[in-house]
């Protein structure tokens, strides 16, 4: 039989002393190389590194890794650094946020959190009912992403009410998506903008109606021309000021013989001074939105989401 399995004979109290002895002889050693007796004591006294702590069931569920982001605040960029759960999760960022402030996220954090909001505002989109029933406030508790599908569509409600959509000669689609990108120039969806020009007079809403704009509106409205009237503070309030939009633009559409680009100026600028030739810079900015928000190109992958859930969530009809 090999030597190997051969057992030991020696007594069991032997072989201990034996064991000990061999043991003290390598902590001896050990205090040669790494230190004196102290350090040797510690050593052998040292715990056990803990083994690290499995993820709680909380961690296994929460996204805790930290991501910076910009809201808009005042239209100025602020950066934040919270934890993409945080962002996934907290109302407040996504209403400080603009769909550029998406659009910045990483792919990975951007479609991670932003199903929680098209999912918190699921019944908004779905049912336009709720729309004419809603205030500036109410509007102001959702994301101004959200308001940027929502919005447009309530344009093409009132251009097929007031009949812009059916103008001979002119493109619906290209109706609609002009008035879209007024919108978005006057006021990139905020219901509540305010522009205060050099003389003092004040443009409002989402359509930026200027002094004379809101003036006459009410005096038609007071003849009996125009089917609504708007106190100062409805133009805050997105189905009115829609509304106004819609219809002002109709009005110098109708003055410039339904064409299309000396609308877009007159809208801007009054009927007078775009026959004159201002506005060209304005309307240059029209067709740059439009071709870049409305048309195939739109390079926003929020708003291409967003788009996509509305379009399966409203009904064929919004009117």
């Amino acid at each position: 039989m090999p030597h190997h399995f051969i057992a030991d004979s020696r007594p069991l109290a032997g072989r201990l002393r034996r064991a000990v002895i061999e043991g003290v002889a390598i902590v001896a050693a050990m205090a040669g190389l790494f230190g004196s007796a102290p350090a040797v004591a510690w050593l052998g006294s040292a715990p056990l590194p803990a083994a690290a702590a499995a993820p709680s069931a909380y961690e296994t569920l929460i996204d805790l890794r930290p991501v910076t982001f910009t809201m808009t605040v005042d239209w100025v960029k602020v950066p934040v650094t919270s934890s993409i759960e945080e962002l996934a999760s907290n109302p407040m960022f996504w209403r400080s946020m603009h769909f550029d402030d998406w659009d910045r996220l990483p792919s990975e954090v951007r479609d991670r959190t932003l199903p929680r909001m098209m999912e918190r505002y699921s019944a908004v989109v779905a049912d336009p009912g709720w729309w004419p029933l809603l205030g500036a406030a109410d509007w102001d508790m959702v994301p101004q992403p959200v308001r940027a599908v929502l919005f447009p569509r309530m344009i093409e409600h009132w251009a097929d009410v007031y009949g812009l959509t059916r103008i001979r000669g002119v493109n619906p689609g290209l109706m609609v998506t002009t008035l879209n990108a007024v919108m978005m120039a006057e006021s990139w969806f905020e219901h509540r903008g305010i522009n205060v020009n050099e003389w003092g007079n004040r443009d409002l809403g989402l359509g930026g109606c200027s002094d004379r704009c809101r003036r006459v509106l009410g005096e038609m409205a007071e003849a009996g021309h125009l089917d609504f009237s708007l106190a100062e503070e409805d133009y805050f309030n997105p189905w009115h000021s829609t509304r106004a939009l819609v219809v002002w633009f109709g009005l110098e559409l109708a003055r410039a013989n339904c064409n299309l680009d000396l609308a877009v100026r007159a809208y801007h600028r009054g009927f007078e001074t775009a026959v004159d030739g201002e506005g060209v810079e304005y309307l240059t900015t029209v067709k740059r939105l439009r071709r870049r928000y409305f048309g195939d190109e739109s390079p926003s992958p929020t708003l291409q989401t967003l788009r996509g859930w509305s379009s399966r969530a409203i009904p064929d009809t919004t009117h």
